[in-house]
């Protein structure tokens, strides 16, 4: 997910899927209709069949059926897997 904001101080939230197809398909039928409806509701943006280049100063690059796009941002949340890992908290907070 990236979350931009636009020159009237708004958020703008995308969330991008690796795997093609639609958001959340593989969630439980109620679980995947609510999360979309929430969403939805929240004006959040979804882009999927992403592949991901690389993070840099300009924001995230990636690419989608092969074309190349450039998603400039303010914060990126990276969400990859189901398990929490805090190995890395305690050096990332002490770095500030």
């Amino acid at each position: 997910m990236w979350v931009a904001i636009d020159e009237r101080g708004r958020m703008k939230a995308t969330m991008f899927q690796r795997s093609p197809g639609r958001i959340g398909a593989r969630l439980g039928v109620s679980t995947g209709w609510s999360l979309r409806g929430q969403l939805k509701k929240h004006g959040v943006a979804a882009i999927a069949g992403c592949t991901y280049k690389q993070i840099d100063a300009q924001g995230l690059h990636y690419s989608v059926g092969g074309t190349e796009r450039l998603a400039t941002v303010d914060t990126i949340v990276i969400c990859a897997g189901q398990n929490s890992a805090q190995q890395l908290a305690g050096d990332l907070e002490r770095c500030g």
